[in-house]
């Protein structure tokens, strides 16, 4: 892991590009191995398709996944969108899924709705021939992360509790 910090540190290019090529050339490659294990952990998530970020109900979902990933101890987190854990298959995905423009859009969704913004960023790559989208979720040392007015949702997508500053 020491050289991938030498590599950031020596880039000519910009740091946010420079770490997500580490991210991929580093931790990423280790992807196709923990889909196919099912190794899911509280840092590594597999989701079927992507949050629909228009909607309430995905958006609290998408925010309660993520906070808990970046206020879980460790190194970064990702959750992989594009794996049906039950039937062990691949469903093609992509960021323009979750219905947002770019992911600027995501940025801006955390900071207004969690009380310290945090940082992750998403890439669409195609591991075995499949369609992906990972949301990368770095390390945070500005824990913890609250959701300010975190909502649950019964299966009729009505409001069922609101709660403020949920970790």
């Amino acid at each position: 892991m020491q050289e991938a910090y030498q590599e950031i540190l020596q880039s000519k290019e910009n740091l946010d590009t420079a770490k997500i090529k580490i991210a991929r050339k580093y931790h990423l490659k280790k992807l196709p191995k923990n889909i196919e294990l099912n190794l899911e952990n509280p840092k590594f998530d597999l989701k079927t398709k992507w949050y629909d970020l228009q909607s309430p109900k995905d958006i609290s979902e998408f925010l309660k996944d993520t906070t808990s990933i970046v206020n879980t101890f460790g190194p970064e987190g990702f959750i992989v969108v594009g794996f049906d854990e039950k039937k062990k298959e691949f469903i093609p995905a992509s960021f323009k899924d979750c219905k947002l423009k770019d992911s600027s859009h995501i940025i801006d969704l955390i900071n207004g709705k969690v009380d310290r913004l945090f940082v992750l960023n998403t890439y669409d790559l195609i591991i075995k021939g499949n369609c992906l989208s990972v949301i990368h979720i770095p390390l945070s040392i500005d824990k913890p992360h609250l959701i300010k007015k975190y909502i649950t949702y019964d299966s009729d997508g009505k409001v069922k509790k609101e709660e403020d500053n949920k970790i």
